[in-house]
């Protein structure tokens, strides 16, 4: 039994040491996410903005629900 109970504890650290390992890269690519999706809303207004719509068309597009979709892919 005691045996087992290492077993558990290494099973443990191992877990730890991966989280450890893995968790910069995590945050990393939640970064790089916030980034690209910046990069891509600005991508999506200036499309709108030369693509003939009327002022007024393009800040609707820009305030609705839909455009956050639209400018994450």
């Amino acid at each position: 039994m005691h045996q087992h109970v290492g077993a558990e504890l290494s099973a443990h650290e191992t877990i730890t040491a991966e989280h450890e390992r893995w968790g910069p890269i995590a945050h990393l690519a939640a970064e790089y996410e916030t980034i690209a999706q910046t990069g891509q809303h600005d991508r999506w207004a200036t499309l709108l903005e030369t693509s003939g719509l009327t002022e007024r068309q393009v800040d609707l597009v820009l305030c609705s629900d839909a455009y956050v979709a639209l400018s994450a892919g």
